[in-house]
């Protein structure tokens, strides 16, 4: 049975369960999988009902159509959207596309701030309605797609003045991945790979009413972030573009025409499980500018933050240890071999032979600016490093230098 809203703040706290899955999408959005489930409605079906039903479970059940956001304050919030809307969606389809169009809503990179976690899709195709629904993880802890199923049932059968009820005949959704066994130009998926440009686009840009024809300089793009979105086409979706083709044709329409899908999609998930592997496009192209510059420290990013009140060092060290352990990324090292640049994890277990934390008693006369401008040697050392300093009051500083090819801008 669901929940029902109640009258509210427009600003609500999250749950530690929707704190935890919000930073995996943030951080490895690869690993949150949405559900995705299918059904054929019975041929006597009301699309207006059906719809009614649907916008009655989006008003009245908590955390739906939330979104998130941080505060002011840096704390991550959520609050309710009001347009029931965002949440379902009805599609003119051919029978025989519904599965490409749900291959392409899977695609889509689900983004907290704009989208909901809970969304439908009704299909009407010449053979009657299909209903797609489709929940993110994040409200997994409170409902089931079954919940849903049966509180659809219900509430339509409530409006139903000749008490028909909704009767629901489950689809089996296919692996449908667009790949072929060989590099191919696109030809027939130009249109899906569009698709995906233009989301990627309106995700790294925050820009959601973006067009297939807008430019993507035209709204803030940059020559990083379309190293970023080459990245991610590439890693997340086999689908590769070459970076003077982004300047030749910046809208998503056009680069669909310059696209090809690789067939093994660089094993991304594979690479994520090993210890080595190659340099993301993004890495490469900022491993070549450092190279450029003798690998000086130009490329450092350093941060600093003074602490008002004495802090436990030696708890400091185990939480951002901790951090380290669970980020791979943070414990890193970087390799050139046969004129190939290759990234090693540190194992955890040899993590405490590498020196990357020092405390206050161990830096006595070194200065932030010694800090900032501090050269990695990224073969042997981790691109971090956290040092607690104490100012000329007393205070403990904390220093938190990070290299550039292990964090995005």
């Amino acid at each position: 049975m669901l929940a029902q809203l109640s009258e509210t703040s427009s600003l609500m706290p999250v749950s530690d369960y929707e704190e935890r899955i919000w930073m995996l999408q943030l951080q490895q959005p690869e690993q949150v999988a949405r559900h995705f489930n299918l059904w054929k409605l019975n041929q006597e079906s009301n699309l207006p009902l059906l719809s009614k039903t649907i916008r009655e479970i989006v008003e009245t059940t908590p955390d739906l159509n939330v979104r998130y956001k941080f505060s002011d304050d840096g704390d991550l919030y959520k609050y309710q959207f009001d347009d029931w809307s965002a949440c379902l969606e009805l599609k003119n389809s051919k029978l025989e596309e519904i599965f490409d169009q749900v291959t392409l809503l899977k695609a889509q990179v689900w983004n907290a701030e704009n989208n909901p976690p809970f969304s439908t899709y009704i299909f009407d195709t010449e053979q009657g309605f299909f209903l797609l629904l489709i929940l993110h993880p994040i409200i997994d802890q409170c409902y089931q797609t079954t919940n849903f199923i049966e509180a659809i049932k219900d509430k339509y059968l409530q409006y139903s003045r000749n008490n028909a009820p909704l009767t629901l005949t489950e689809i089996e959704i296919p692996n449908h991945p667009v790949e072929n066994t060989t590099q191919t130009q696109v030809e027939t998926d130009q249109s899906y790979v569009s698709q995906v440009i233009l989301e990627e686009f309106r995700n790294t840009l925050a820009e959601p009413e973006l067009t297939l024809d807008d430019d993507f300089f035209d709204f803030g793009g940059h020559s990083l972030l379309a190293t970023r979105i080459i990245g991610n086409l590439l890693n997340k979706h086999g689908i590769e573009i070459r970076f003077n083709d982004f300047f030749k044709s910046p809208s998503a329409a056009g680069l669909a025409t310059y696209a090809a899908i690789k067939t093994d999609r660089i094993k991304t998930n594979t690479l994520k499980n090993q210890a080595k592997a190659p340099l993301t496009l993004a890495q490469d192209f900022l491993w070549q500018a450092y190279s450029s510059f003798d690998f000086s420290p130009i490329y450092n990013l350093p941060f600093a933050v003074e602490f008002l009140e004495e802090i436990d060092e030696g708890i400091f060290f185990q939480a951002i240890k901790d951090i380290v352990e669970r980020h791979a990324g943070l414990r890193t090292t970087f390799h050139t071999h046969d004129g190939q640049t290759y990234q090693q994890t540190v194992p955890i277990s040899a993590l405490d032979q590498k020196k990357w934390f020092w405390g206050s008693n161990e830096s006595k006369n070194i200065t932030l600016a010694n800090e900032a401008s501090y050269k990695f040697d990224l073969r042997h050392e981790l691109p971090i490093r956290i040092r607690l300093l104490r100012n000329a009051q007393g205070r403990q500083t904390l220093s938190f230098l990070v290299h550039h090819m292990v964090i995005d801008e």
